[in-house]
């Protein structure tokens, strides 16, 4: 029984696990990406800005949310 879950902790351990998030190629924003900012009653949105029309819809839904 104990031979069996050393037996899997090795196995779980020795397996390669690829995992791949958000930023999978360099972990951070390009330099040259610009940052604004939407400040409303309950929240403050960062966000890039070439996502400008995303992130005043999903603060319009924040504040929606709140009330």
């Amino acid at each position: 029984m104990i031979y069996r879950k050393i037996i899997f902790l090795l196995i779980i351990m020795l397996i390669n696990i690829s995992v791949q998030s958000q930023f999978y190629n360099t972990g951070q924003e390009r330099a040259s990406t610009k940052w604004l900012q939407i400040n409303t009653p309950n929240f403050r949105l960062v966000f890039p800005d070439f996502a400008q029309e995303k992130a005043i819809n999903f603060a319009q839904k924040l504040e929606w949310a709140a009330k």
